[in-house]
């Protein structure tokens, strides 16, 4: 059963930067008499982002009594809460913890953007050039500062704390769209099932809580083409594939679907062959994922050869 442990990071003993990996000792917010050391302190493992001592961690996770190190708590996702006041972020950017401005120039930034700081400063930093009265090479240094130390793990603790994805799934999302993933999914939530991060209804979750309904059907035609795909068909007929994106979909129009799947094959997602027919009939139409299209294609293009 998934569990919660809240506490003060008191020292780091162990980081993988690449992975993300890391054992830190924290000081929990409430008594663990049988996982405390000595120093009152609790061991937490797992994928994180990187902890800097005396900053307030959350996990979710279990408790593991590990065979030579002893009760320990495996971390599924860890985060640490982001400042959300306006009073809040104006420390939060004056404090040691970010390189380059003072309260002053902390407090500039923060009266433009308000409570959407952190979010414009890790999505849309070049708009902190727009305020009046900052030098150029003041924010050119805290910019610079704030893409190296400070993106990748606000962009680590949205993906767990506001999507509720595991910190390692969160660092292999990181990895694939870099500095711009909070972009790319709030704007295309759908591609998290495209490129095989998440089920389509995962992804369909997240797109519902950030609002997003933009994609919806073309994703839902490709993941039913995925699963004929694993039902053991190389293609489906048109109205096949129509009818089993419908159910995922709960559609009851077919028509917007219907220019969904046209858009597919136009932008070759998704590929389309006409079968050939010993009667007159109408001729049918076979819809291809991509693999299967170029891979029969190919077999045909060898027999005529």
């Amino acid at each position: 059963m998934t569990q919660e442990i809240t506490g003060v990071v008191d020292r780091i003993t162990y980081y993988e930067e690449e992975t993300g990996y890391g054992v830190v000792k924290i000081v929990p917010n409430k008594d663990y008499p049988k996982a405390q050391g000595r120093d009152g302190t609790v061991t937490v493992v797992g994928s994180m982002p990187a902890f800097k001592e005396a900053e307030t961690a959350h996990f979710t996770g279990e408790w593991d009594n590990h065979k030579t190190h002893g009760m320990q708590f495996k971390a599924q996702t860890a985060v640490l809460p982001l400042p959300r006041t306006e009073a809040e972020i104006i420390d939060y950017l004056s404090s040691e913890r970010v390189k380059g401005i003072g309260p002053d120039t902390a407090r500039k930034i923060v009266e433009r953007f308000g409570e959407a700081t952190i979010d414009i400063l890790d999505e849309e930093p070049k708009r902190v050039y727009d305020i009046p009265g900052l030098k150029p090479a003041v924010v050119e240094y805290f910019l610079k500062n704030w893409s190296e130390s400070h993106v990748q793990r606000h962009t680590l603790i949205y993906l767990q704390d506001k999507l509720g994805l595991s910190g390692r799934l969160a660092r292999r999302i990181y990895s694939k769209y870099g500095d711009k993933t909070k972009q790319t999914i709030k704007a295309a939530p759908y591609l998290l099932a495209a490129d095989e991060f998440l089920t389509f209804e995962k992804a369909d979750n997240i797109a519902r809580k950030l609002g997003v309904s933009g994609g919806r059907l073309q994703a839902g035609l490709l993941h039913a083409m995925d699963n004929l795909a694993r039902d053991g068909h190389s293609f489906a007929l048109r109205a096949g594939v129509l009818a089993r994106a419908r159910e995922f979909l709960r559609l009851e129009d077919e028509r917007t679907l219907e220019k969904a799947l046209d858009d597919l094959l136009n932008d070759e997602r998704l590929g389309e062959e006409e079968l050939e027919s010993e009667t007159d009939a109408k001729p049918t139409r076979a819809i291809y994922l991509p693999r299967f299209w170029h891979a029969e294609n190919a077999v045909a293009d060898k027999l005529r050869a």
